[in-house]
């Protein structure tokens, strides 16, 4: 018997190698003499240069960064040739921060144009960034003012890029000694295909990220602000209406005005990175899983993805997740695959994740 085993990570708790390592070992115990495929998987955020690291034979690069509190971190990028694969959750992801420091009104991805900075004076000449799990909602003002671009208000004070701050941007100028972008080429890949401005934008996330009821307001009038600003100021596109451009709490935006990035979706780059519908086919069995099912499955997500390329190749999957919010229309939708979700009634959130590598073992067992 031939099983894919392709999760996304489970975050929090497990990442995709480790949910591997205990959806095979559970496996073993009833299919002994099965034969496995695991492939890491995701969907542009974290975990992607753990995914590509298994399809591409690349150089891992170390270089000083930030996290988005502007505290010095060590981050890691990829290398292959004069290609760099950035994983922007490396320097500004939500991960990095504890509970009590989350708030989009004060966090930047200033870091992520620190390692842009460094793969580009290394000799780096394409650039793939990765843009999902983020602190911030900054609409990429962070990145840029690494790379050379200044934010001004009305009196021409200079503004510290964050959430706070968007709605007071009157003008956006560069230094000339600002990094030369235009021998470069940028890729943007997200996990979530939103747009920067609006209710259905970057907003969306917010609250995830440690935003308070209070704080929404003025975070989505700085987001469409912005939108308005880098129309009118820098590229007259309307890259605020732009499939991905609310990414990243609208990084994706910056990425396209700031870089010249080509948006595209996470999955659609790692499910052609790693031959997936070529894996499904060979496949008897595919086993896929992450933390959360919800309706951002359907949307771009690893799971989704995966559970509907089944559907269409007539393979049987199975699911696990650590909880499971989707309706039946949805999982109709999925293609009606097995969920086996970890939780268990009444344990808190933290319980749960504890117990999330035993509980897949016993599961898949």
């Amino acid at each position: 018997m031939k099983i894919l085993v392709i999760p996304d990570k489970f975050k929090g708790c497990l990442s995709s190698s480790e949910a591997i390592f205990h959806i095979i070992k559970g496996c073993k115990k009833s299919l002994p003499d099965a034969d496995f495929t695991a492939i890491p998987f995701s969907d542009g955020g974290e975990g992607s240069l753990e995914s590509i690291a298994k399809a591409v034979e690349c150089a891992t690069v170390a270089c000083a960064s930030v996290d988005a509190l502007g505290r010095p971190v060590k981050a890691t990028y990829l290398r292959h040739g004069f290609t760099a694969y950035i994983e922007t959750s490396r320097s500004c992801g939500l991960m990095l921060l504890e509970q009590s420091d989350r708030n989009p009104m004060n966090t930047s991805t200033f870091g992520v144009g620190m390692i842009i900075r460094h793969a580009i004076h290394t000799g780096c000449t394409r650039i793939h960034l990765f843009l999902g799990g983020s602190a911030t909602h900054d609409g990429g003002t962070g990145m840029a003012a690494a790379l050379g671009f200044t934010f001004t208000n009305k009196e021409g004070q200079l503004l510290q890029p964050k959430g706070s701050n968007l709605s007071f941007i009157s003008q956006i100028s560069r230094k000339t000694e600002g990094i030369n972008l235009s021998h470069i080429s940028f890729n943007a890949w997200s996990d979530v295909r939103v747009p920067l401005r609006g209710l259905n934008g970057a907003i969306l996330f917010a609250s995830q990220k440690g935003a308070r009821e209070e704080d929404l307001p003025i975070l989505q009038q700085g987001t469409d602000h912005l939108s308005t600003l880098y129309q009118q100021v820098l590229t007259g596109q309307d890259a605020g209406s732009i499939s991905g451009s609310g990414a990243a709490g609208g990084l994706g935006a910056g990425c396209i005005v700031f870089l010249g990035a080509v948006p595209g979706s996470g999955w659609a780059f790692f499910s052609g990175l790693h031959q997936l519908e070529r894996q499904i086919r060979e496949a008897d069995l595919v086993i896929t899983g992450e933390g959360k099912l919800d309706d951002q499955t359907l949307k771009g997500k690893c799971v989704g993805g995966i559970a509907q390329a089944c559907k269409r190749l007539e393979k049987p999957c199975l699911v696990f997740c650590g909880i499971s919010e989707l309706s039946p229309g949805a999982l109709e939708e999925l293609g009606a695959p097995v969920i086996y979700p970890l939780s268990e009634t009444g344990e808190s959130p933290n319980e749960s994740m504890k117990m999330a590598g035993f509980r897949l073992e016993k599961k898949v067992s």
